[in-house]
């Protein structure tokens, strides 16, 4: 329930949405004694950097201003309309022609072709019986065709592109320091190593990974790992584990 609240939540699914999503998965609220509402509302007042702090109520709901959804929604806003450039955290929105271009804390790009802003009704508002209002609308031709962006969404894009360019600093420096990366899951780095070597290289590996590069020098990562005789998802028994943060690290051990 955590997991799919957290997931779902994170990137601004709202509690109708999160109810069909959970309907389809076979998820039972009620068995675990709470609604989609709860979840919902529980995350977002957990997290009020994320949704927004209480500023009061319309039709039951809280309603919320600030937060990192709304930031992103602004700037992107002001980015196509303006044509100019607007910063927000440590990412900068700009529009070069036709495209809204994000530049991310490594300097890497996101782009968001064809981007413009147009009247539409949110494609939510029908599937749940909700008043069929237009509104401005940031709209985009994604690889997959047309598609809206909004603050929720484009938080989930920075984070993954944030996280990858983490993730391949990490093998990067493995590389620099001769750790042999086999391949790479989601967050996960694989080295091939000597079996006698495997604790020294997992302590290194784990070093390597919760030091931030130098554009996110504050970024807070921990990172666990375990050597075993071949790749798996758990540890093996007797086989070494090892885990660590970045605010355990010393500057002189990054």
């Amino acid at each position: 329930m955590g997991k799919v609240t957290c997931l779902g939540a994170g990137y601004g699914m709202g509690a109708p949405t999160f109810a069909l999503y959970c309907a389809g998965q076979r998820i039972n609220l009620a068995a675990a004694d709470t609604t989609a509402e709860a979840c919902i509302e529980a995350f977002r007042s957990a997290y009020p950097a994320i949704a927004g702090q209480p500023a009061g109520g319309f039709d039951g709901k809280i309603v919320r201003k600030g937060g990192i959804w709304r930031a992103y929604t602004d700037a992107a806003m002001r980015a196509v309309l303006d044509r100019t450039s607007v910063t927000t955290g440590r990412c900068t929105f700009t529009r070069f022609d036709p495209d809204l271009i994000v530049t991310l804390p490594s300097g890497r790009e996101l782009y968001y072709r064809q981007c413009r802003v147009e009247s539409r009704v949110p494609g939510y508002a029908q599937q749940l019986g909700l008043l069929l209002k237009p509104r401005p609308t940031l709209v985009y031709d994604g690889p997959r065709g047309e598609a809206v962006l909004f603050g929720g969404k484009i938080t989930e894009n920075l984070v993954q592109a944030i996280c990858r360019d983490l993730l391949c600093h990490a093998m990067l420096r493995c590389e620099q320091e001769g750790l042999l990366v086999a391949f790479h899951v989601h967050d996960e780095i694989v080295l091939e190593v000597l079996r006698g070597q495997a604790d020294e290289a997992l302590h290194r590996l784990v070093q390597i990974m919760v030091a931030p590069p130098p554009g996110a020098p504050n970024f807070p990562i921990a990172a666990e790992g375990f050597a075993s005789p071949r790749y798996t998802k758990g540890a093996f028994n007797g086989w070494p584990k090892y885990q660590l943060s970045s605010s355990d690290c010393s500057h002189d051990a990054r």
